[in-house]
C-alpha cells in the first residue's frame, strides 16, 4: 500500500466517522486541516463539516449534500454518488483521532519530501555554492524541520532536530549520515538531492 493509498484510505475513515458520530469532528480537528487532505473530494467535504459544524447544524447524508450543491462542489467531489460512498464505509467513530493522525503524517511526508526536493535545488544552486542563497536555505531548512516535527516518529525516541545550517552550506559537505540524522529510516524510501560530484 503506497503513502497515498493510506492517506485516502485514512481520509475516507475520518470522513465517514464524522458522518456517524458529529462529536469526532472535536477529536480530528487539532490533529488536521483542509490542507492536510491529499483527495481533493475529501477537502471540500472536510471544509463542509467544518461550515456546517459552526452553524451548528447536524452533519449527516443531508446536509452534506445541500451544503456541497450551495458551495457549486457536489459535482466536483463526484456528486450523490460520493456521498453514497462515504456512507458505505463504516469506521468506528471511536478511532476518528486515530485515522486523522494517519492524515496529518501523510500529509507531513508528502510535505517533506517535496521540500528535501526544492532543498536540493537550491542547494545545488551556484549562488549557494558562492554563499549568497543562505537565506533562501534557511527557509526551506526551516520549513522541512516543522513538516518532520508533525510526522509520527517512525521508532520510539526518535528526535527530528535539524542541525545547525553552516554544517549543510559548507563546501567541504559533511557527510549525508550527519546532515540527515535521524530523518533517513532504514527500510523506508527516501529522496535525497545535492549538487554534482558531492557523492
Amino acid at each position: 500500500q503506497t503513502n497515498i493509498d493510506a492517506a485516502v484510505e485514512a481520509e475516507a475513515c475520518v470522513l465517514a466517522s464524522i458522518l456517524l458520530d458529529n462529536a469526532a469532528i472535536e477529536e480530528v480537528r487539532p490533529q488536521v486541516t483542509g490542507a492536510d487532505f491529499y483527495s481533493p473530494a475529501h477537502r471540500d467535504t472536510f471544509a463542509a463539516f467544518i461550515l456546517l459544524r459552526a452553524q451548528g447544524t447536524p452533519i449527516d447524508s443531508v446536509t452534506l449534500h445541500d451544503e456541497l450543491l450551495r458551495s457549486g462542489a457536489l459535482e466536483r467531489v463526484g456528486g450523490p454518488e460520493y456521498i453514497a460512498r462515504l456512507l458505505v464505509i463504516v469506521p468506528s467513530p471511536a478511532n476518528a483521532e486515530h485515522y486523522a493522525k494517519i492524515v496529518r503524517e501523510r500529509a507531513a511526508q508528502r510535505k517533506a519530501l517535496v521540500l528535501v526536493g526544492e532543498f536540493g535545488r537550491v542547494l545545488s544552486s551556484p549562488g549557494a555554492r558562492n554563499g549568497q542563497d543562505v537565506g533562501a536555505l534557511e527557509a526551506v531548512y526551516e520549513q522541512l524541520g516543522g513538516a518532520i516535527a508533525r510526522m509520527k516518529a517512525p521508532r520510539e525516541g526518535f528526535d527530528a532536530h535539524p542541525m545547525d545550517l553552516s554544517e549543510v552550506v559548507d563546501r567541504k559537505f559533511p557527510p549525508l549520515e550527519y546532515v540527515f540524522q535521524d530523518v533517513l529510516v532504514r527500510g523506508a524510501v527516501g529522496w535525497i538531492g545535492g549538487p554534482p560530484k558531492a557523492g
